[in-house]
């Protein structure tokens, strides 16, 4: 995540917290010391720690709620394992493409 101007760009993982040695390392860095003015947490977005567990069930019901579903726990058949597996086959000739998020897959325009 990263704050700026008064907002928060979300994209890729949510950080709850941050490990700069691992971050650094994991980006071929000395150390973090490039990365972290621009890189927030939640933790510091809401003040305090984050439980992982909280954050999926607040996700789970913000999107379900957003969306007018009911998301339920469940397996990946064969085809979702497939990166874009179900989603191409469900776009194919609608003028949409899959793309894969994190082995969820969703229509997007061309």
């Amino acid at each position: 995540m990263r704050a700026h101007a008064g907002t928060i760009l979300q994209h890729g993982a949510i950080l709850l917290e941050w490990d700069g040695r691992l971050q650094a390392g994991a980006m071929g860095l000395d150390d973090d010391g490039g990365l972290r003015p621009h890189i927030t947490t939640l933790a510091e977005q809401v003040g305090k720690p984050v439980d992982r567990a909280d954050l999926e069930r607040s996700i789970t019901r913000a999107f379900a709620e957003e969306l007018g579903i009911e998301l339920e726990p469940g397996k990946f058949s064969g085809r979702e394992r497939v990166p874009g597996g179900a989603a191409r086959n469900r776009f194919r000739g609608h003028g949409l493409r899959a793309l894969n998020f994190g082995g969820f897959a969703a229509g997007a325009p061309l």
